[in-house]
């Protein structure tokens, strides 16, 4: 699977938790719903408590579901406030993430 982790920061919560700061790095993956997120390679072999995707690059929204990031696009098809719909079709782009876990 074309995936690299980059942890940027990585310190502990007041509560013991890993709080980690990192790029995920995605290369040419075949999408389908969702991008696979191992907490393994941020530090957290148990759980992803939460993560937020901060900087997507892109202009689309992502959204961490289930252990997989998926991705938005708005809808072209109407004006105002347009429904994302889910892109499609090889992905390759950085996603700048903080997560907890442990």
């Amino acid at each position: 699977m074309p995936v690299a982790y980059s942890i940027n920061y990585q310190d502990r919560t007041g509560r013991g938790k890993h709080l980690v700061n990192a790029d995920i790095v995605y290369t040419t993956e075949a999408y389908s719903s969702g991008l696979p997120v191992s907490g393994g390679a941020l530090g957290m072999p148990n759980v992803i408590e939460s993560l937020m995707v901060v900087d997507q690059g892109g202009a689309f929204a992502a959204r961490f579901n289930n252990g997989r990031i998926r991705l938005y696009q708005q809808d072209g098809t109407t004006t105002g406030a347009a429904p994302l719909t889910e892109l499609t079709g090889n992905q390759t782009l950085t996603l700048r993430v903080v997560a907890i876990g442990w």
